[in-house]
């Protein structure tokens, strides 16, 4: 008998422990992603590609930074892709700046198309399974609110799935 209590409460102390550095990371994330920065002056395809590295790392301040107010690009109200947090990889393999502009934008100072594909590894069940691990021809439709301001994000277009 106390030999498996001794079992227990070494399984609960790890489990604990466990439990304690994973919310010491996330705070830790959280607090460092806070204060994202975008690089200044980024191109269409640019700011596409910067998306996918925060998105890769979990980032959504800064994904959120990359969109705009009125932004429709996940399906949830948080306006952003889902996060990939631990045990998920995504890569952009290629982004290519469409030659027609996207339609219903009339009231920004400017609007752009970039079809990217791009690779979404998932593991230990973790990730969202609607995305599938090779992505292609989805286009992401960028504004800009002024000739001066920076590209944002304003919807996705998931390319039929």
């Amino acid at each position: 008998m106390k030999k498996a209590a001794k079992i227990i409460t070494t399984v609960f102390i790890i489990i604990a422990m466990l439990t304690g550095c994973a919310a010491l990371y996330f705070f830790y994330r959280d607090r460092t992603c806070a204060s994202t920065q975008v690089p200044e002056n980024l191109s269409t395809t640019a700011t596409v590609r910067q998306y996918f590295e925060y998105w890769n790392d979990g980032n959504s301040a800064g994904m959120k930074l990359l969109t705009a107010e009125s932004a429709s690009v996940g399906e949830s109200e948080n306006n952003y892709l889902p996060s990939a947090d631990l045990f998920c990889n995504i890569s952009c393999l290629s982004c290519e700046l469409l030659e027609e502009k996207a339609e219903n934008y009339d009231c920004y100072a400017d609007s752009a198309i970039v079809s990217t594909d791009f690779t979404y590894e998932r593991s230990l069940g973790f990730g969202d399974d609607t995305i599938p691990s090779e992505a292609k021809g989805w286009e992401f439709h960028l504004v800009k609110q002024s000739e001066t301001s920076g590209w944002k994000i304003i919807s996705v277009d998931k390319g039929g799935q």
